[in-house]
């Protein structure tokens, strides 16, 4: 890592973060507690329904008023309002700003590049398939289209990363990375492995004293496929096996899949969204097999933290989140019926919880921090100095604890791609 005279001024913009958001929350979340742990300075800026600024001089966290996003239900807010953003922007005068956001907030590597400091994008969606869902035509029929857009992307930021291979898909073939000009960089995201972590079974509710406790976390969306897992629970209780489904989100989904619950007489809980992490994790870690069934996950923040439970994971094996699992930790499976048969195998093994916790050892949330900061300083250090090449690994030595860190797809898991 690149010494630097002082820690750096980081700003993180993203959209889609509020109170009741997900992974995307998460992220930024982590990524900003890493960054003032080493005693660096941050500004938050995100949309929501009013604007408000709080925090301090070390850590400023602004909310600009932006409309809803339709289609969200309210729950997601865009940041439209450039001028709001330059001022807080030139008032925190940052040595660095990190993206969250592929589509709204791109202009914003072109005020970086005026304004002399570098700029990061941070990849957390898959475009082509976003906009493939949107349009509703074949996934195939956008691919092209994707990789342009990433392609423009590269051009515009000093760096990208990218939590998967998956993710980093689209931007492979853009020329700026092949040239030199702009970094990829594959580092994965972590979990906090003192609150997501093996508990002792109990028979608390929602969970019946018997059977084969399932679990699905997430917003209950198309993308996100929840309508597999109840499928899965449909062919268990087919097949004459006691099993109970806790599923814990929201979304636009949640009122038909409450009716196809009630309709088939399946045996679910509905626990809504769970803002608190703590209640979120006793959940996870009270079942016996954790389903995951969407397949455009660019990471899988869910199912490292189910991993993290000791709760082995059945996902599907066309996304991100089968780069998380190894073996004997989970399974992958794209149908109810497979994904049916993957619980009752990984039930059935004793080892399984184990294997899943240690898989998720490998990726604590320090290590990302770490990654993150070389980054950083590599990309500061680069406007006074020579041009670094993306030719060495962003991951550095591992602690003994730490050792054997490879993904299921063979890389380690902080790359350069």
């Amino acid at each position: 890592m690149t010494a630097l005279s002082a820690p750096p001024r980081v700003a993180q913009l993203a959209n889609y973060v509020g109170p009741t958001t997900g992974g995307l929350r998460v992220v930024v979340d982590e990524l900003t507690r890493g960054h003032l742990a080493g005693g660096g300075a941050g500004l938050r800026l995100v949309p929501g329904p009013a604007t408000t600024r709080l925090g301090d001089r070390q850590h400023r966290r602004v909310t600009v008023a932006g409309p809803r996003l339709p289609g969200s239900g309210g729950r997601y807010h865009v940041l439209l309002n450039r001028a709001k953003v330059r001022a807080e922007l030139a008032s925190f005068a940052p040595d660095l700003v990190e993206v969250h956001d592929q589509t709204t907030l791109i202009w914003v590597a072109g005020w970086a590049r005026r304004s002399g400091v570098p700029s990061v994008l941070f990849s957390h969606e898959r475009i082509d398939l976003a906009a493939a869902r949107l349009l509703g035509l074949p996934v195939d029929q956008l691919a092209a289209a994707g990789r342009r857009w990433a392609a423009l992307l590269a051009s515009r930021f000093d760096a990208v990363v990218c939590a998967s291979d998956y993710a980093a898909e689209p931007f492979r073939a853009a020329e700026a990375f092949h040239t030199g000009s702009t970094l990829l960089r594959r580092i994965p995201f972590g979990v906090d492995l003192d609150t997501f972590a093996p508990r002792p079974r109990t028979d608390e509710p929602p969970w019946p004293d018997r059977g084969l406790r399932l679990v699905l976390a997430g917003r209950l969306s198309p993308e996100k496929s929840p309508d597999i897992a109840l499928d899965a629970l449909a062919w268990l209780v087919a097949l004459g096996v006691r099993a109970h489904l806790v599923v814990i989100g929201d979304g636009p989904l949640a009122p038909a899949l409450h009716r196809r619950a009630l309709r088939e007489r399946l045996p679910v809980t509905f626990s809504g969204h769970l803002t608190d992490r703590r209640a979120l994790a006793r959940l996870v870690a009270g079942a016996d097999v954790a389903l995951a069934p969407g397949g455009c996950e660019t990471f899988g923040l869910g199912v490292l933290e189910a991993l993290a439970c000791g709760t082995p994971v059945v996902t599907h094996p066309g996304g991100g989140s089968r780069e998380l699992l190894d073996a004997g930790s989970g399974a992958l499976a794209s149908t109810g019926a497979d994904m049916a048969a993957a619980a009752l195998r990984l039930a059935g093994d004793p080892a399984a919880g184990r294997r899943a916790r240690a898989r998720a050892q490998q990726f604590p949330w320090r290590r990302t921090w770490t990654a993150v900061a070389d980054l950083r300083a590599e990309l500061i250090d680069s406007l006074t100095g020579p041009r670094v090449l993306p030719v060495a690994s962003a991951h550095r030595n591992p602690d003994p604890a730490e050792a054997g860190c490879v993904a299921a797809t063979g890389q380690e898991p902080f790359s350069v791609l």
